[in-house]
């Protein structure tokens, strides 16, 4: 999973990281996977997101680079544009 915004409680917003193709435009994939240390070319499936509780989160085993990161950003702009409102 990906951390997406730690907002200083006991949760974090996270989105999935998977080894599985890319399905839907919102799905990210990670251009340096080795770099960010994953064990096979990955994809963030930024329309999963998730809160999960810090205590359930055991340790950090990578990061993603900064053009990745951005592009998750700016998917995440892109999905909450569409949601009515």
């Amino acid at each position: 999973m990906l951390v997406i915004h730690d907002f200083g409680d006991d949760d974090l917003l996270v989105a999935p990281v998977t080894s599985q193709a890319a399905r839907i435009a919102a799905d990210v994939a990670v251009s340096d996977w080795q770099g960010a240390r994953l064990k096979l070319p990955s994809v963030v499936r930024v329309e999963k997101l998730a809160t999960v509780a810090k205590s359930c989160v055991a340790r950090k085993l990578g990061a993603l680079p900064t053009g990745d990161l951005a592009r998750v950003g700016e998917t995440l702009t892109t999905v909450f544009k569409q949601i009515p409102g």
